[in-house]
């Protein structure tokens, strides 16, 4: 399951976080959880900025509403889509302790490097991260 909830950073501009759990349907257990943060550089929530969002809006409802995995594929989709189209390079950050592996394999076929921020986060979370570039997007994503 997947909720997305918008949220502000002390003197920065809103952002949206998504928080997505994974869970086994029959015991009911959390097999894994992870955060992800979009931001670009300042720039996201502003009148040209604003289709980033619009995008994202499409698949997530930002006021909570859940969504599966494959409507957070979409999203990505969407948002490198039209960042690529406008000329634009948001930063797409995802914060996770437990590594899904389908979910780590989303994020390398849109080009995500796998980077650890030990100092920021002491060992406790991966970092993933893209910079959006004029890197065409994989075919292969539809066998995720």
């Amino acid at each position: 399951m997947i909720s997305a909830l918008p949220y502000t950073v002390s003197g920065e501009k809103d952002r949206v976080r998504l928080s997505m759990r994974m869970v086994d349907w029959k015991t009911d257990e959390v097999t894994s959880v992870c955060w992800i943060r979009l931001v670009d550089g300042g720039t996201w929530f502003n009148d040209r900025g604003h289709y980033h969002i619009s995008a994202l809006a499409r698949s997530v409802d930002c006021r909570g509403i859940r969504m599966g995995f494959f409507a957070l594929r979409d999203a990505l989709i969407c948002i490198k889509s039209n960042a690529l189209r406008n000329k634009r390079s948001p930063l797409v950050t995802a914060y996770s302790d437990y590594r899904d592996e389908r979910t780590v394999e989303l994020f390398r076929k849109m080009g995500f490097t796998t980077e650890y921020e030990a100092g920021l986060y002491a060992g406790k979370y991966r970092l993933f991260t893209i910079n959006l570039d004029d890197s065409p997007i994989p075919d292969d994503l539809e066998d995720l």
